[in-house]
């Protein structure tokens, strides 16, 4: 085993409660070490005397404690406060929630403390000097480390730099010559180093090139190793014939567009094979998802075997299982839905083979439920769950075919490398039904036009969506907005939010479906799941507090049928996003913007929190490493593979 491969542990100061701290933090070898980088440096400032401290700046101060005392926070927890004094002033130092630190601040000892002075000329939690721990000289620039789990940040610095020097040397630079100069790179060791020693001056851009193409490069390459095993499992082979083909189609009531027959004809093939099928449909918003992910779904049940929809919320849910239901009428496919308030028994008899096809929300994923033969398995909206969920229901059929899907376009060049191990699939065509939405922008204050233009369209037949960007407290929200609406309506609208009881927000859906109240006031939770043909209008509140691909996602509820939808999206005049989404109706162009804009977020799906992978790498910026990255990767495999 070389260096840079042996366990973590192997270095100088990890016992095992450090290895499995580190371990939970991702890094399991000395590489994994020496490759966690600095979110960010900081600037030990000059010593201050007490007597200059200012509130709001950064201080290193040195003097005597001259006393301590606690203070009693919430549930009884005490707060040190220790009193220092250097000759020149007086400073309170305060370590919330830390009073067994007492016993390093005796009267008369001498300490340097390091920290931001409040509005109360207070030192908040400072960082104290210590032999093991002492402070970079003044001036010098300290990479700050990602912790958690109880690591600190000045041992993993000590701990990275002791470990740096034995190791830099050993580490492999898998780039030529050629390749680092064209790409502008420092060579991996070089730039390894400056990162986390970076002197007194910023790191320079190519040490960063570098260590992003790695961030990037170690990515492509555990997508490679996904993909490789995934390709090497075993599923049931569906061959879907023609008869059940021409069957499948004609229960959709229109013809499917020329994008949803190539997309079905690629599930089609993948499920013929006896490797399992791991795609991801990406579809622009009414590009007719649900036709693909239901011919996958009935290509198992024509075969004898089941499928499962996992939804992200009951909405979703509840209209997929209508649209099916009304697809399938007439039909001998028995089809169920699945949620959390049904009984576990019912739930698991369904499982075992009391349906064909179930569509449900994280019920389905739930411990205990089995099912019989399940062959197809759809995630619709895949990056609404976690990793672990979306495997729990692979791991329902033993192996099954998995396809996800997502009506967030991604930029093209970082799916590529985000959703390496999957087949990628693009609905690039509405269908001929979908008559457009124009986008109009009015001003945060403007509410009296926006209502004469839903008073004229409810008028005329129509049906609106006013959507607010929270549920409770000052406009815009749901509950201001819903009084408001009331005095102009005579009557208060339909009302959706997520945290009514499921029955409420039922027949509230119920009654916004069937024209009984053509006005619905909503959150954002109608960002998808409701498809009602006759919405033809939608008032977006409060437009700057939500992302593009949300505000895509909310004004695609209307023209979806014959009816020309109008969306209004209300904001400050000079708001620039606001602006591009009101002049774009491309999908892809607004993910684009979004990318730049907000960064990244959970594009990949890569955890819950929503935060990718990434402390150099930018999405965005870096989309020639990333092109970069899947060709090196597409080398190694091939040099790997044999032929």
């Amino acid at each position: 085993m070389d260096l840079l491969s042996a366990p973590v542990s192997t270095a100088k100061g990890v016992g095992p409660k450090r290895e499995e701290q580190l371990g939970r933090m991702g890094i399991e070898t000395v590489r994994d070490l020496v490759l966690h980088l600095p979110a960010s440096w900081e600037v030990r400032p000059e010593a201050t005397p007490i007597a200059a401290v200012r509130p709001g700046t950064e201080v290193v101060v040195e003097g005597e404690v001259a006393g301590r005392s606690f203070r009693f926070g919430r549930g009884r927890r005490r707060t040190l406060a220790v009193e220092l004094d250097d000759g020149t002033g007086r400073l309170t130092a305060l370590f919330f929630q830390q009073a067994y630190l007492a016993d390093r601040f005796p009267d008369g000892r001498q300490v340097k403390l390091w920290g931001r002075v409040d509005d109360k000329g207070r030192l908040a939690m400072p960082r104290t000097e210590s032999e093991k721990s002492p402070f970079p000289p003044a001036g010098e620039r300290v990479p700050v480390y990602p912790v958690r789990d109880g690591i600190g940040r000045g041992w993993l610095r000590a701990l990275i730099h002791r470990t740096l020097d034995e190791v830099l040397e050993a580490l492999d630079e898998r780039l030529g010559e050629a390749d680092l100069e064209r790409l502008n790179m420092a060579p991996l060791g070089e730039a390894v180093a400056v990162l986390h020693r970076p002197g007194a001056a910023d790191p320079p851009e190519a040490a960063r090139r570098r260590l992003a193409f790695e961030e990037l490069l170690r990515l492509a390459r555990a997508r490679e190793l996904r993909r490789r095993a995934r390709a090497g499992g075993s599923a049931p082979a569906l061959a879907v014939d023609d008869g059940l083909h021409e069957r499948i189609l004609a229960r959709f009531p229109f013809q499917p567009t020329g994008a949803q027959a190539r997309v079905i004809a690629e599930i089609r093939s993948d499920l013929g094979q006896p490797a399992p099928m791991a795609r991801l449909l990406q579809g622009d918003v009414g590009s007719g998802k649900t036709a693909v992910l239901l011919y996958a779904c009935l290509a198992a049940v024509g075969r004898g075997r089941q499928a499962a929809i996992l939804a992200p919320t009951s909405i979703l849910a509840e209209q997929h299982y209508d649209q099916v239901c009304r697809w399938l009428e007439g039909s001998r496919v028995k089809i169920a839905c699945v949620d959390g308030r049904m009984p576990a028994g019912e739930r698991a008899r369904l499982a075992g083979g009391g349906a064909d096809l179930l569509v449900g929300t994280h019920a389905l994923v739930s411990k205990g439920l089995a099912f019989s033969d399940l062959a197809v398995a759809v995630v619709d909206e895949q990056h609404r769950f976690g990793v672990s969920q979306r495997r729990a229901l692979a791991e329902k059929g033993g192996s099954v075919h998995m396809l996800s899907t997502t009506a967030t376009p991604i930029p093209r060049t970082p799916a590529h490398v985000l959703y390496g191990d999957l087949d990628l699939s693009v609905l690039d065509e509405a269908p001929a039904v979908r008559s457009g939405v124009e986008t109009q922008r009015l001003d945060a204050d403007n509410l009296d036009q926006a209502w004469a233009v839903v008073d004229e369209r409810l008028a005329a037949g129509g049906r609106a969506f006013w959507v607010c960007p929270r549920i409770e407290g000052d406009a815009p929200s749901v509950e201001a907005r819903a009084v408001w609406l009331a005095e102009k309506l005579g009557r208060v609208p339909a009302v959706v939010h997520g945290r009514m009881p499921l029955v409420d927000r039922r027949s509230q859906m119920d009654a916004f479906r069937s024209g009984a109240e053509p006005l619905l006031l909503a959150t954002s939770v109608v960002e998808v799941g409701v498809d009602v043909p006759e919405a033809d209008t939608v008032v977006i509140e409060g437009a700057d507090r939500f992302g593009l691909a949300t505000l895509h996602q909310i004004r695609g509820r209307t023209g979806r049928a014959d009816r020309p939808g109008l969306c209004l999206v209300m904001a400050d005049e000079a708001n620039e996003r606001v602006a591009f989404f009101a002049g774009c109706t491309d999908g892809f162009e607004l993910a684009d913007m979004d990318l730049a804009t907000r960064g990244p977020g959970d594009l990949g799906g890569l955890a819950q929190s929503g935060a990718a992978p990434f402390l150099l790498a930018d999405l965005d910026r870096h989309r020639d490493l990333l092109d970069e990255a899947r060709r090196v990767v597409q080398a190694e495999t091939a040099t790997a593979v044999p032929g």
